[in-house]
């Protein structure tokens, strides 16, 4: 605002206002220094043509300002930018005119290593000009600071340092002039990698330019550019202009030279291997501006950056024009499996990915200029898509296992998308608490190409675990639709839970069986996905004999322990509900039990019979026991129970006792359930049990039976075939 106020009132700032930094071609003769200057002129006045003239200049802390400034703002205030002022630290310019023709002898220019010198110059009525621009040391920065003309490649910047020593020769008629010249970059870097050499040449003869360049980036094999085109040259006299207005123009990549690939910043980078790039740009009087390319592999090893390892063993053949591209049929190993690629994919916008029917051949030349101009035959094909074949992948933080289907990549070159079916098996999908934000969908990171999934439906095929651990660990079939990006997904689809546990400090539970239990992924939710499961597990309850709590009151504590304690033993069924996200999975824990017990009774019995059994002798031990075993025997019994069908499957830890020697040790005790008959909450009717002390020999099986009419009366048979049969009619009331 200050900026256009002061322009308002001022013509003159208004119009320096208007000259910006973007400026290219100079636009002042502004030179500003300390010069000693010395001219003689003689002949006649009247005869201009017959004048002859020498000069002599010298001039220190020279600066030359050949853009306008410029006013901006800075820190609220006001200022003049100069706008790009080249300094020298001396300068000589010598020479003169005679007849008609200047001579220049000659004009050098120092500033610090940097040598500017222009010599046996002759321009005017001569029949042939000469002269000599010889440059040694210019910084590359120094140019750009002078022509601001940004360096990209595929539409990357590309940050270019180093020396340029330069030398470029005058010659020919004064209506159309030649030029000569051959450039050498030192101490250069691109993109920061060092350049261990680049040198080329060129030539302009009558209106077009003919260069040859050679550069060698961190690699044995140099990157040769060749070409020509048309220029024309305005002049006093006309301007110089070639009647062939053809465009040719080749670049060759091989092997280690693909490494430049790397500096772009695309998503493929080469690492290592055989391979070819051959680029050309071709226009004549009949065909547009045409750009064609071939990348042809063997044995190639290149990162993909969607991908955790590289691919190896890369062979096939890429083909582009300015449409996009066409894979022919690309293959490479890839964690013990196998990648195929085939298809095409537009290089902008997101029309059907079909390229020309016609293409020229990319069999390599020894002149890249003269390759031959027969054409082939590319069948239209179908969107690039890729195959995986048995791969074994590991994406942190979201999938590790087995992967196979078809990827089907839409879009463009440099915004794909990625749809499809893949199959995963044999695999683990991590759960997190919340998604990963350092790539939204759409996303851009480091300047590397976007990378989107767009409506890719994942099946989840054979032994596929959802898992948080150590929460809980489900085996899971269904299918997803996923969108958003590979570090931020978003899955929309339901998947039923077909077995598993949730593991909630001592104690395990188990889907239970005969209900849907199921996760629903949304959108909004990333990958905490929507649990509806019910869940089960068995703990023994001991009720101790009601002692008062001190010799005064008559005051009576009733204590549920483990099984280890002198008392009532029974099995006590728990249900858990829960329905809602997996990350609130403990929160949203309803609890139930057969028989029935508050939800203080049931969190008891499912983790204070640990902490109730420390401090007191042999107690605390199978406390400890309790605590370590449950760790140790979790996924074995989810795993065993599972395989089984069980309804119930525990190894724990008990004290066997020795009457004679009125000792105990600790033993290793197993119990497997079923249940024959259960209520429509899942709660067990009629169930047996086969139960045995496993570290003692000789010991008799025991199996019961137990049937339980309603909460009140429960009937339970045990018998060890061996003489110990028992019945117990149990009839039981709280209040």
């Amino acid at each position: 605002q200050q900026l256009q106020t002061y322009a308002k009132n001022n013509q003159a700032l208004s119009q320096i206002a208007e000259t910006r930094q973007g400026s290219i071609l100079p636009s002042s003769l502004d030179i500003r220094g300390r010069f000693d200057s010395t001219v003689k002129i003689a002949g006649n006045p009247f005869r201009p043509d017959r004048l002859k003239a020498d000069f002599s200049v010298k001039a220190k802390s020279l600066e030359w300002r050949p853009y306008a400034s410029y006013l901006e703002e800075v820190n609220r205030k006001l200022d003049r930018n100069p706008n790009r002022v080249l300094k020298a630290e001396t300068a000589i310019l010598e020479g003169g005119i005679d007849n008609g023709v200047l001579s220049i002898r000659p004009f050098i220019l120092n500033s610090g290593d940097t040598k500017i010198r222009l010599s046996s110059v002759q321009i005017g009525e001569v029949d042939e000009q000469s002269g000599q621009l010889k440059i040694e040391n210019l910084p590359v920065e120094a140019i750009q600071d002078f022509i601001p003309v940004p360096l990209t490649l595929a539409g990357q910047p590309l940050a270019l340092t180093g020396k340029l020593n330069a030398t470029i020769s005058l010659s020919g008629p004064r209506n159309k002039p030649n030029f000569l010249g051959s450039a050498t970059l030192v101490d250069g870097t691109l993109n920061g990698s060092a350049i261990q050499s680049a040198n080329g040449s060129f030539n302009y003869i009558d209106g077009r330019v003919n260069f040859n360049n050679r550069i060698v980036v961190n690699s044995s094999e140099p990157i040769v550019v060749q070409g020509e085109f048309p220029a024309d040259l305005p002049l006093p006299t006309g301007t110089v202009s070639s009647p062939d207005r053809s465009v040719k123009i080749a670049a060759r990549l091989k092997d280690e030279g693909l490494a430049l690939l790397n500096l772009l910043n695309q998503p493929i980078a080469w690492q290592g291997g055989k391979g070819q790039l051959n680029l050309d740009i071709t226009q004549n009087d009949t065909t547009p501006l045409t750009l064609l390319g071939s990348l042809t592999l063997d044995g190639a090893q290149v990162k993909v950056q969607a991908l955790p390892e590289p691919l190896t063993n890369v062979k096939g053949r890429i083909l582009a024009n300015l449409s996009g591209i066409q894979v022919e049929e690309l293959r490479g190993e890839f964690s013990k499996g196998s990648i195929v690629a085939q298809g095409t994919l537009p290089l902008i916008g997101f029309s059907d990915p079909v390229l020309p029917e016609e293409i020229p051949p990319v069999t390599p030349s020894s002149d890249p200029l003269k390759i031959a101009v027969s054409k082939v035959t590319i069948p239209r094909k179908q969107p690039l898509t890729i195959a995986l074949q048995k791969i074994a992948i590991n994406l942190k933080g979201l999938y590790q296992g087995g992967v196979n289907g078809n990827l089907v990549v839409g879009g463009s070159v440099f915004s794909p998308r990625i749809g499809g079916n893949v199959s995963l098996t044999n695999g683990q999908v991590l759960l997190t608490d919340s998604p990963t934000t350092d790539l939204a969908a759409g996303g851009k990171t480091d300047g590397r190409v976007p990378f989107e999934l767009s409506a890719l439906n994942l099946t989840l095929g054979d032994n596929v675990r959802v898992v948080r651990a150590p929460i809980l660990s489900f085996v899971a079939r269904g299918n997803l639709v996923v969108n958003g990006t590979l570090d931020n997904p978003a899955p929309v689809g339901r998947i039923d839970l077909q077995a598993g546990q949730v593991n909630l400090f001592t104690t395990q539970f188990v889907l239970a069986r005969g209900y849907r239990n199921f996760a629903e992924f949304r959108k909004e939710l990333g990958l905490d996905p929507i649990l509806d499961v019910r869940l089960l597990t068995s703990v023994p309850e001991v009720t101790r004999t009601r002692i008062p709590t001190n010799n005064i009151t008559s005051e009576i504590a009733e204590s549920i322990n483990t099984a280890n304690t002198i008392g009532g033993v029974q099995t006590v069924r728990i249900q858990a509900r829960a329905n809602g996200p997996a990350s609130l999975l403990t929160e949203n824990l309803e609890l139930k039990s057969s028989p029935s017990r508050s939800n203080t009774e049931i969190v008891a019995l499912l983790g204070g019979g640990f902490v109730n059994t420390l401090g007191r002798g042999n107690d605390a031990t199978l406390g400890i026991a309790n605590f370590a075993g449950s760790a140790l025997l979790t996924n074995i019994q989810g795993t065993i129970g599972n395989a089984l069908g069980l309804s119930e499957f525990r190894l724990f830890p008990t004290l066997i006792g020795n009457e004679k020697q009125k000792t105990s040790t600790l033993g290793l005790a197993a119990e497997v359930g079923i249940d024959l008959l259960r209520t429509k909450d899942g709660l067990p009717i009629i169930s047996a049990t086969i139960f045995r002390v496993l570290t003692v020999p000789n010991q008799n099986t025991q199996v019961g039976l137990r049937y339980r009419l309603n909460e009140q009366f429960l009937f339970r048979g045990l018998t060890d075939f061996a003489g110990d049969n028992r019945g117990v009619v149990e009839f039981e009331t709280r209040f």
